[in-house]
């Protein structure tokens, strides 16, 4: 069963984006293996996993979330392929789902942002390996300290483990430059634990996934653009580039796919600002005026010279 589960491994990495295994305690005997090749959002698999918790499991779910390699490729492919997770490779079978293209797969933190938006009433929480084992360790809740005054670093402490008990999701971020022994049974363990309801094993998707994911979304605002271009018209608005006259005159067989329309040409938003410019100078140059005065005392004998006025 290792063999062939090191083999089905393989073909998960050639998938085009990050995969995803689900284990669920309560659903092991009495359900298949689904396998899934379309593209599932994130919110889609994290509601599944956390949806079913079974009475006797103090942790709905623990998703393991496998950080990016050197040169941003996606890690769980690449060291499932090499053979370094043979004890999760034997719990293959045994898996409930298996997806080979999770979308949305970011990072620890949109992965936890993403949880708490689906299971709101869930306490979801981001540790690491060396917090997992300890809450697998002891689930039991600290008791306030009395008596003696705590420093900062004892407060942080005791305030994080107040936070494992109560959560009943723990996202789990983990570096693939570790030793891969130490995933590998970490994982396991909670596949084996019963106080974890369902198991989740993923990784952030690759460089080369958001690039293409990128290039999909300009390809479809194009097709967007173009479609709107032919269907439509823009009363009210100009086009950013000048036409030919033919065109101008004929409107009708104007081909108007990917031409973009304005409220407002540069030669227009010019000269309005020249017009603000304009009036702003000639309000200062007529102040300007006003300010200049002339005599406006007289007297019928001007003072004689050399006397003080």
């Amino acid at each position: 069963m290792k063999t062939s589960g090191v083999i089905l491994f393989s073909l998960i990495s050639s998938a085009a984006a990050a995969p995803a295994l689900v284990w669920k305690n309560g659903a092991k005997e009495t359900n298949a293996t689904v396998r899934t090749s379309t593209s599932l959002p994130i919110s889609a698999l994290l509601n599944d996993a956390i949806d079913a918790q079974p009475a006797d499991s103090e942790l709905a779910a623990v998703i393991f979330l496998l950080g990016r390699m050197e040169g941003g490729k996606e890690s769980f492919s690449e060291l499932a392929a090499s053979g370094a997770f043979p004890r999760v490779a034997s719990k293959y079978e045994t898996a409930n789902d298996i997806h080979h293209h999770v979308d949305g797969l970011g990072s620890t933190h949109s992965v936890v942002r993403d949880a708490r938006h689906v299971k709101p009433d869930h306490n979801i929480l981001a540790v690491d390996l060396s917090e997992l084992n300890t809450i697998l360790t002891s689930r039991n809740k600290p008791e306030d300290p009395k008596g003696f005054i705590m420093s900062k670093v004892e407060k942080y402490s005791h305030k994080r483990m107040t936070n494992f008990a109560k959560a009943t999701v723990l996202v789990v971020e983990v570096d693939p430059s570790i030793d891969a022994s130490k995933i590998d049974s970490s994982v396991v363990r909670a596949i084996e634990d019963e106080s974890v309801a369902t198991v989740v094993v993923t990784a952030v998707r690759s460089h080369e996934e958001v690039k293409n994911e990128r290039r999909l979304v300009d390809l479809n605002h194009r097709k967007f653009m173009a479609a709107a271009g032919k269907n439509a018209k823009f009363p009210g608005r100009r086009r950013l580039e000048d036409a030919d006259a033919d065109d101008a005159a004929n409107d009708s067989s104007d081909d108007l796919s990917g031409v973009y329309y304005v409220s407002m040409t540069p030669n227009i938003f010019s000269g309005i600002l020249f017009s603000f410019f304009f009036i702003v100078v000639v309000q200062i140059g007529i102040s300007c005026m006003g300010m200049i005065s002339g005599q406006d005392v007289y007297v019928n004998k001007m003072p004689s010279i050399g006397r003080e006025a």
